[in-house]
Formats: structure tokens, C-alpha cells, sequence
């Protein structure tokens, strides 16, 4: 129990927008290693598991975005959704496969979590040039 001390701690700093020290953030960040090794395949999964039916995908107004991604929201299935969209860069081969390996870790992780504080994983789509992730 006194190894999730610090999570909870962090977990209050976060919600009370203090930011974390080099050194909470390391720790929490390390923790990543033991849920999903970088670049992983989905193991014990097939893609048509989550592969997502971009025929029932509608995609609305974009309410955040990053450096290679937007997030939109959305209806998929009759469902309210989140849609990240995953930009693959055409000039910059070493940063798509990144980018790629990047993605599958994130979906493996999202895939095998089921938590009620945790966004619900819905389905994915792994084929270039869309990459997307969409969760509840």
C-alpha cells in the first residue's frame, strides 16, 4: 500500500493544478513499462477486435488538439464519443513509424483497462493514412 502512497498523491496535485516536480512525473511516467513495452503489438487481441466501422463514425467539432493529434467529438453507433485523430506526417518516415508504434502501445493500454474513472475504450483504426481512437 505504501507504493501507491505517491500515485495519490499525485492524483491530489493534479486535481488541485499544481504541477508535478521532474520527480513525480518520472515515477509516474515509469509505471508505463510495466502496462505496455513501447511499440508493442496488441497481444491476445486481433485488430477486427476493436477495429472500428468508420461507416457508423461521424465526426463533429474538434475541442482539442496537439502537436500530432485532434480531438473531436462525435457519434459512433448511436453513441456520444471522444475521436482522437492521429496526424501521419508524409516528409518524416522515422517520426509515422514513432507515431505508429506510439499509437498501438496507447490502444494495447486503452484496449485491456475497464475502470469507472477510466475513459471507456471503444474502437480504433490503424489504417494510414487514418489513424483514430475512439473512446467514450
Amino acid at each position: 500500500m505504501k507504493n501507491l502512497y505517491w500515485f495519490k498523491e499525485i492524483s491530489n496535485n493534479v486535481r488541485s493544478g499544481r504541477r508535478l516536480s521532474l520527480g513525480e512525473y518520472k515515477r509516474a511516467v515509469s509505471w508505463s513499462k510495466y502496462l505496455v513495452s513501447s511499440g508493442a503489438a496488441i497481444k491476445g487481441e486481433g485488430e477486427e477486435e476493436w477495429s472500428a466501422d468508420l461507416s457508423q463514425l461521424f465526426i463533429g467539432s474538434k475541442f482539442a488538439s496537439g502537436r500530432h493529434s485532434r480531438i473531436y467529438r462525435g457519434i459512433y453507433k448511436h453513441m456520444d464519443v471522444a475521436i482522437k485523430l492521429v496526424s501521419q506526417p508524409e516528409e518524416d518516415e522515422d517520426l509515422a513509424v514513432l507515431l505508429g508504434k506510439q499509437f498501438t502501445s496507447e490502444v494495447a493500454l486503452l484496449f485491456r483497462l475497464r475502470h469507472p474513472n477510466i475513459i471507456t475504450f471503444v474502437a480504433a483504426c490503424k489504417k494510414p493514412p487514418v489513424f483514430c481512437i475512439i473512446t467514450e
